[in-house]
């Protein structure tokens, strides 16, 4: 599928997410995720892929001892930074480039990688 863009305020925003509605981003469009609060979804039994997180969700749904208790070791990001700006929860900060603070996950012990594509 090819994703086109549209300028919003100087910021890129892909047609395929149409912004703070986007509905990938919105877990309650998934079937049955496996982490409560995030699009997500197993793939094998050693893999989760999902929609990415933000800092509201992390808090909100209590993400990260969710994924300590399905032995989450690693977070690998595909996204580049700044990357949907305006989509879901937006981002932290222009600086971090992400909807959440990468710190974060690694301050509770999950490895994380930022591998965009």
């Amino acid at each position: 599928m090819k994703v086109s863009t549209f300028s919003h305020k100087g910021k890129f925003v892909c047609n395929f997410c149409f912004g703070r509605n986007c509905r990938v981003e919105d877990w309650k469009r998934a079937i049955n995720p496996c982490i409560k609060g995030l699009h997500s979804n197993f793939i094998g039994e050693d893999l989760i892929a999902t929609a990415r997180l933000s800092n509201r969700k992390i808090q909100e749904f209590d993400m990260l001892n969710q994924l300590k208790a399905l032995k989450c070791g690693a977070v690998f990001n595909l996204e580049e930074p700044g990357e949907h700006p305006l989509c879901g929860d937006g981002l932290v900060s222009d600086e971090i480039g992400f909807s959440y603070d990468p710190e974060i996950i690694n301050n509770a012990g999950i490895a994380y990688f930022n591998c965009f594509w």
